[in-house]
């Protein structure tokens, strides 16, 4: 992985911390952003999820006018089994960023993973407002309207 720019290779946690720090500034890019977001992922697999989650959730009270760095922050939550409040930061995150199309898809299937299919269904289909035709978002509406109505009596 390279740092913003194509600059050295990002070798282990420290490095990533201070890209993280960089990751901060606008110019960086999205592209970048995933990156670093993946980098954290792995650093949570690999049992440092409180340092990266540290990390994350300060990322994202430093811009809080930027949607993926809640989204990251939840889905850091998410790995590390931390369900309910990555549901919370990004139901948070929806209030100043309405139509972030990886937030609301998080949230349909956190939701759906957690069997509150009726959520699920609706963050499904508020991201179908805000991507029209999309072939996997129908499927999950789909699939979520199917679950509600078997497990109805």
């Amino acid at each position: 992985m390279f740092g913003p720019g194509g600059s050295r290779p990002l070798q282990d946690w420290s490095d990533s911390t201070t890209a993280l720090r960089r990751v901060l500034r606008p110019q960086c890019g999205r592209e970048y952003n995933l990156k670093l977001s993946q980098q954290r992922a792995a650093a949570i697999r690999q049992g440092k999820s409180e340092e990266a989650i540290d990390e994350l959730r300060r990322a994202s009270k430093f811009a809080p006018d930027q949607a993926q760095f809640a989204y990251v922050y939840a889905v850091g939550l998410h790995s590390a089994r931390r369900v309910d409040e990555a549901i919370t930061v990004l139901e948070s995150s929806m209030e100043k960023h309405p139509t972030d199309r990886n937030s609301l898809h998080a949230l349909a299937t956190f939701y759906r993973d957690a069997g509150n299919f009726a959520a699920a269904l609706d963050y499904a289909k508020r991201l179908a407002a805000v991507a029209p035709g999309d072939r996997q978002i129908s499927d999950l509406i789909d699939a979520l309207a199917r679950r509600i109505r078997e497990s109805k009596p």
